[in-house]
């Protein structure tokens, strides 16, 4: 398998006490969300990453390296990407979404 982080840029949208982290690629295509980022439009899939292709929790190290400073997205920003992640047209990616955000964060799903 290969590793398709390795090579892309992505944003880091959420964090936890481990230091596990939950991604979003930058991508450029079709139909892909937009945000304004340093005088330039950057896209991105609106679908989170929370494993690496072994099934490990995304961390910073060896495969998954911080990229220039200056490149950051602002906490307001990634705030906007998780709630368009959370808030996704297509019904099942939403609640693929919802259940990286409480793995990562350690919740249970909610009982009705």
């Amino acid at each position: 398998m290969s590793n398709y982080l390795l090579y892309r840029d992505a944003f880091v949208i959420e964090t936890n006490k481990n230091d596990e982290l939950i991604l979003v690629k930058v991508q450029s295509g079709g139909k892909l969300t937009v945000i304004n980022k340093i005088g330039q439009k950057e896209k991105y899939n609106a679908h989170l990453k929370r494993l690496d292709n072994e099934g490990k929790p995304i961390k910073l190290g060896d495969k998954f390296k911080r990229g220039n400073p200056k490149y950051d997205i602002s906490e307001k920003e990634a705030n906007t990407i998780k709630i368009n992640a959370i808030n996704h047209p297509n019904k099942n990616s939403r609640y693929k979404n919802k259940i990286e955000l409480r793995k990562l964060k350690g919740r249970q799903k909610k009982k009705p």
